[in-house]
């Protein structure tokens, strides 16, 4: 998988925690691959996440909003999540 995201930048594009989305793999909800042991999501997966959670309504148990998701202050997790929003940034 080129371009992939491990469950806890998941949990900052969402707003979910780690356990959450562990339930959400269980359920069904949430696509992912297994790769040597830790969980790797596709942009394709985030979005199709993105779309589950629209439909729900928002993030179920957070105050995070369903409409666009705003990065943490960590320059890593901007870069991911204007990625995941097929934003590129300056460096």
């Amino acid at each position: 998988m080129k371009d992939c995201y491990t469950i806890e930048d998941m949990a900052v594009f969402t707003g979910l925690t780690d356990r959450t989305l562990r339930n959400y793999l269980n359920e069904g909800r949430l696509t992912g691959e297994k790769v040597d042991g830790a969980w790797r999501f596709s942009p394709e997966d985030l979005g199709r996440l993105r779309a589950l959670l629209a439909e729900e309504g928002g993030c179920p148990g957070t105050a995070a909003p369903a409409g666009p998701w705003r990065p943490t202050v960590t320059p890593r997790s901007m870069i991911l999540c204007w990625a995941a929003q097929g934003r590129t940034a300056a460096v």
